[in-house]
């Protein structure tokens, strides 16, 4: 992997690691994805969460060596957990399938030669994901409905950041009791047939970045971050709707431009 110079400071790759649950996942699941028949490829799949988080140094001990195995160690307990994250793309019959084979995840260490301020400036430039909680009561809705809501939460995210999402986006659903379902369509095809106004069928928005508290992960007791931020990108030029249930009982719509 080449370094890079960003602001002009270089950004050099100073470890790259495969990290897997810390405990063999037994029996290993599997999960099923409906693809459309208007998906071209795979490379819809190929987003990427990325959480940001900077830290002062907990001590004058404290290294990028010593935080890397940290991080480290906690993303093999959360793998543990939640292996699916840790597993691999496959075909099955017309259909995809996410198999928890424990081939882990890749972590890249880096040591960038630039001030913090001018690193977090850029960041914030990328930062281009708007998550909304949804209080619903219409879980197990059809296929046009999951549109209209799609459709309402981009024009906000739209109106919100003063940006407009690529011709082409991506739509992911995930809802029990069905396995997760993928389609590819147009903005404006998504746009148009979106009926439903806020208020409407017992649905309320709230915006939700902050409730996944990100300033208050500590990997030293007590030293929290001093800059927290998270988006998803994607290898090809759509943007992308993510509906999936929350906690209570609700939906989370996450749209991303980039």
């Amino acid at each position: 992997m080449a370094n890079r110079v960003v602001n002009g400071g270089k950004v050099l790759v100073e470890a790259i690691q495969t990290v897997v649950p810390t405990k063999a996942t037994d029996p290993r699941q599997s999960h099923r994805i409906t693809v459309s028949q208007n998906v071209g490829s795979t490379a819809v799949l190929q987003r990427r969460f990325h959480l940001l988080l900077c830290y002062n140094k907990a001590s004058s001990e404290d290294s990028g060596w010593l935080v890397a195995g940290q991080i480290k160690e906690s993303l093999g307990r959360a793998l543990q957990d939640y292996p699916l994250l840790a597993g691999r793309l496959r075909w099955c019959d017309a259909d995809l399938e996410i198999v928890c084979n424990d081939s882990g995840t890749r972590m890249v260490e880096t040591k960038a030669e630039m001030p913090l301020a001018a690193f977090v400036e850029r960041e914030d430039e990328t930062e281009l994901s708007l998550i909304f909680n949804i209080s619903t009561n219409i879980l197990n809705s059809d296929n046009t409905t999951h549109k209209n809501l799609a459709a309402f939460c981009v024009k906000e995210a739209e109106h919100e950041t003063g940006h407009k999402l690529p011709p082409n986006l991506s739509l992911l659903v995930q809802l029990p009791p069905e396995d997760e379902r993928v389609e590819v369509c147009s903005t404006q095809e998504l746009l148009e047939c979106s009926k439903l106004d806020q208020g409407e069928k017992g649905v309320s928005f709230t915006r939700a970045w902050d409730e996944l508290e990100l300033d208050n992960i500590c990997f030293n007791e007590g030293n929290t971050p001093i800059y927290a931020s998270c988006w998803i990108n994607s290898v090809v030029d759509e943007g992308c709707v993510i509906i999936a249930p929350s906690t209570d009982q609700g939906l989370q719509i996450v749209v991303t431009f980039i």
